[in-house]
């Protein structure tokens, strides 16, 4: 159980941290940013058509038929994503956001799995869940469109939900932490209970 509660703290931070380097470099450097994701999509995107195109050519199966349409089709879109940085800055949003609902619901999940087990941090669970909902919301649906700044402030909105994040998760660690050190102990005294009465 350690394990996994350290496995899930550990990606989870992890995640977090990315984000975290992610809104600051879009509210430091806004368009180098949003120029760079878009030539690393891009170039992954032509790439994959490419690798698509090669396994076309060197199989003779019919199978692989598709994988000519599929390559072609990939380098374009990898083409148009370089050549137009705006669509993925408007598409970020979109996807951060949506990221950030679905685990704003399994953190919703904890809380309230918390809640039926009577843990305090429960609450602190609920509200980081809650915040953390408003602001996956808020980029979905971008209601900064108008505005000059919109990436700052997806930026700006990414840090304050990874902070909540890591916070959150260090949180829960802790608790697990204390509830597997009581147990241990608990284990151990009816271990040398059970030994103490052997002896007698």
């Amino acid at each position: 159980m350690n394990k996994m509660i350290n496995v899930f703290v550990k990606s989870t931070i992890i995640t977090s941290l990315f984000l975290l380097a992610l809104g600051i470099l879009l509210i430091v450097k806004s368009d180098a940013t949003i120029m760079m994701v878009s030539y690393v999509i891009g170039a992954v995107l032509i790439a994959l058509g490419v690798l698509a195109i090669i396994n076309f050519l060197r199989s003779k199966s019919e199978l692989y038929h598709l994988d000519i349409v599929y390559g072609i089709v990939t380098i374009i879109l990898g083409v148009l994503v370089i050549e137009n940085p705006k669509v993925i800055g408007s598409i970020i949003p979109f996807v951060v956001g949506v990221g950030i609902l679905i685990n704003s619901g399994t953190k919703l999940k904890y809380a309230l799995d918390l809640r039926d087990n009577k843990e305090e941090v429960w609450k602190y669970t609920l509200i980081v869940a809650i915040i953390s909902a408003i602001l996956g919301v808020l980029l979905v649906f971008n209601p900064f469109k108008a505005t000059s700044l919109i990436v700052q402030i997806i930026g700006i909105v990414i840090c304050v939900y990874a902070l909540l994040d890591i916070v959150s998760t260090i949180l829960l660690k802790k608790r697990f932490t204390k509830k597997s050190e009581i147990k241990e102990a608990e284990i151990k005294m009816i271990e040398d209970k059970e030994e103490g009465e052997k002896d007698d």
